[in-house]
């Protein structure tokens, strides 16, 4: 075989190899980009579940808070009409007792 039709054909095999291995290479990186997007897919779907249970509990708490609130100012209604039926009695025992007998 003449020397340049050797040389022409190591070439050609060369570029092939290198042809294959950029290939490969480009192949691997590609694939780790496609699991990092869905490694990112699974961790922003956590994240999200996450941010839902926060929700959920949040508003469990401010379902408890707002039933709180109701029921103190039932018991603040319910003290107030105390004292003023206090306030009404002691009212009646002062002119009771300031009463001519």
């Amino acid at each position: 075989m003449a020397p340049e039709v050797h040389d022409l054909a190591e070439s050609w095999l060369s570029g092939k190899q290198d042809a294959a291995r950029r290939r490969e290479v480009f192949e691997r990186e590609q694939m780790e980009a496609v699991r990092s997007a869905r490694d990112a897919a699974l961790a922003a779907n956590r994240l999200a579940e996450d941010a839902k249970t926060l929700a959920r509990d949040a508003n469990i708490t401010a379902r408890a808070g707002s039933a709180s609130a109701d029921q103190s100012e039932r018991s603040a209604r319910i003290s107030s009409a105390l004292a003023a039926a206090a306030l009404a009695v002691a009212m009646a025992a002062l002119i009771a007792s300031a009463w001519p007998k």
